[in-house]
């Protein structure tokens, strides 16, 4: 796989951008890069999801085996904390799955047990049904933000129905890019390989809406537009992994 280096350098190259005082710099085709990527996968993992499940989606599938922690100020209820930036999207949350594993302390007829995903409005009708109630042999999750009154946090996890000496779980989840601040360009781009045309074409298009605003008007505010005038070009249009390029093969 390229490099966000090589793919920025072919990108700069294509766009004219080879000069000392070129207009547009190597750090604004790597933040489009970061921009371009996310969009794309989110795209492609919501599509997979909806149509085959994630039997497709190994690629985009990275696995953890996170400690389990209990909160005091709430009956020592279970959770961890997502070990990285996960898409919260509507199928899963970005999560794929949570299971018992030998590390974990449980019973061995639990390990490979599979969580299922709830809500919190929901739990309440999970404690008071006799067949769905949580407990080990049928353990939920949930994402949830807490606030403790002075620190707000935003990516923990809850589980349901676990006994008090578990100590680990195993963890599918679908990262994001993270920080779209590529800060090691010399990294191999995290991208399945058919989508890198579909990157390269997203980021050429916002270069070239970037370099025609400012042509088509110089004081960029409307005043200097004569009468009948319009734009010569267009927003880019949003490039979409049902591209032809991948359907033309």
């Amino acid at each position: 796989m390229p490099t966000y280096n090589d793919l920025s350098a072919d990108i700069l190259s294509m766009a004219g951008y080879t000069h000392d005082d070129a207009k547009r710099s190597k750090n604004s085709i790597l933040f489009n890069i970061g921009i371009a990527i996310d969009r794309l996968k989110r795209e492609r993992l919501e599509k997979g999801l909806r149509n085959t499940g994630s039997k497709g989606l190994t690629q985009m599938l990275t696995t953890f085996l996170i400690p389990v922690n209990y909160e005091s100020t709430l009956n020592g209820r279970g959770y961890f904390d997502l070990p990285g930036q996960v898409y919260d999207i509507q199928q899963n949350g970005g999560i794929d799955y949570i299971v018992y594993n030998r590390a974990s302390g449980c019973k061995d007829n639990l390990v490979g047990k599979h969580f299922s995903l709830t809500s919190p409005s929901a739990v309440d009708g999970l404690y008071h049904s006799v067949m769905q109630r949580p407990r080990p042999e049928l353990p939920y999750y949930y994402r949830g933000r807490y606030n403790d009154g002075t620190t707000l946090y935003t990516d923990r996890v809850w589980l349901m129905g676990i006994a008090p000496a578990l100590q680990s779980v195993e963890v599918g989840l679908y990262l994001t890019v993270g920080d779209i601040l590529i800060k090691d360009p010399d990294e191999e781009i995290d991208l399945p390989p058919d989508m890198v045309l579909l990157v390269k074409n997203m980021v050429l298009s916002l270069e070239r809406w970037a370099m025609a605003v400012p042509e088509e008007s110089l004081k960029n505010d409307g005043r200097d537009r004569p009468v009948g005038w319009s734009a010569r070009s267009l927003p880019p249009t949003t490039v979409s992994v049902n591209a032809p390029s991948l359907n033309e093969q």
